[in-house]
């Protein structure tokens, strides 16, 4: 063999299995993005429309809705359902209370936030770590009947 030809040959590779972490890694993300897909349902007397995805649901509330207004009905809501309300912040366009269940450690929370705008107001139900969409549902219906909604 020449050294031209030696020179052009590849490498010998070993067949080494690749990092299970990383297979692991691109098949959650591509678990997850599938699962991206929001699910839209109506809550509340006046049928507000709420969309879940990845841990959170959202809705918009109307404009006369303010985040002081939507603390109020959180706090109320989850000491309705027995939980204990661990933070509570606001500021005039926003708001995030936080609170956990009963026994059920301490990385499990619930957690409400609010924003307004001049074009009304949002709010998030999201659970940590993991989500729950049907407690967020039970949780946001808890807000907006209190709300009037």
């Amino acid at each position: 063999m020449t050294k031209q030809a030696a020179h052009h040959q590849r490498p010998y590779r070993s067949r080494q299995p690749r990092r299970p972490a990383v297979r692991c890694a691109i098949i959650a993300l591509l678990v997850a993005a599938g699962c991206n897909s929001a699910d839209v349902q109506t809550q509340g007397s006046r049928q507000t429309e709420a969309s879940y995805s990845v841990r959170s649901l959202t809705a918009s509330l109307p404009e006369w809705v303010t985040p002081q207004a939507v603390a109020a009905a959180a706090e109320q809501t989850f000491r309705d359902r027995g939980y204990t309300v661990s933070s509570a912040v606001a500021t005039t366009d926003s708001v995030r209370v936080v609170a956990r269940e009963p026994n059920t450690g301490p990385l499990k929370k619930h957690i409400v936030q609010a924003t307004w705008n001049r074009a009304g107001s949002s709010i998030s139900v999201t659970t940590t770590p993991l989500g729950d969409q049907v407690r967020s549902r039970a949780i946001l219906d808890g807000v907006l009947s209190r709300l009037g909604l």
